[in-house]
């Protein structure tokens, strides 16, 4: 059986003087000193994120984390859309499933604020349909309609 041993959140807000990484940073750090863990005792990471690819040009989040903690262990970045962290979660889950007696390392992170709502939103269409893009539809549009179908 599996455990949550604990959890950290940072600040929710605009948070201009942090940089998606800071809040990252901030989220690892806090976690290990609330738990009163090393980095060394982390033996696998799952980090969901969606749009550090896309808005920082950013594919290479896995590095950054392995910098932060200063470790050399498998580190897996999941891209789900908005299930990102969710999917990350369930990594973890199946990974320690399969490895037992191991400490997991989950973070889910985003920062939209750092960009312009034009910029936010073509971002988050990136994780819809060609054709749904091609409509110019957002995902607020298609909550929309899929709730118009149902009601």
């Amino acid at each position: 059986m599996n455990y949550i041993t604990g959890y950290y959140t940072t600040r929710f807000g605009e948070l201009w003087d942090k940089s998606l990484f800071d809040l990252v940073e901030e989220a690892i750090l806090g976690v290990l000193k609330q738990n009163k863990l090393e980095n060394k005792q982390i033996d696998a990471v799952f980090f969901g994120n969606m749009l550090a690819g896309v808005l920082e040009n950013n594919l290479h989040s896995t590095a950054k984390i392995a910098e932060i903690l200063h470790i050399n262990v498998p580190i897996f970045r999941s891209e789900a859309a908005c299930a990102s962290g969710g999917v990350a979660f369930n990594l973890a889950r199946i990974y320690l499933d399969a490895n037992p007696n191991k400490n997991v390392l989950v973070i889910g992170a985003e920062k939209m604020t750092d960009y312009s709502p034009e910029e936010a939103i073509t971002a988050l269409s990136a994780a819809a349909s060609g054709e749904e893009q091609e409509a110019g539809l957002t995902f607020s549009g298609l909550y929309a309609l899929i709730t118009n179908y149902y009601l």
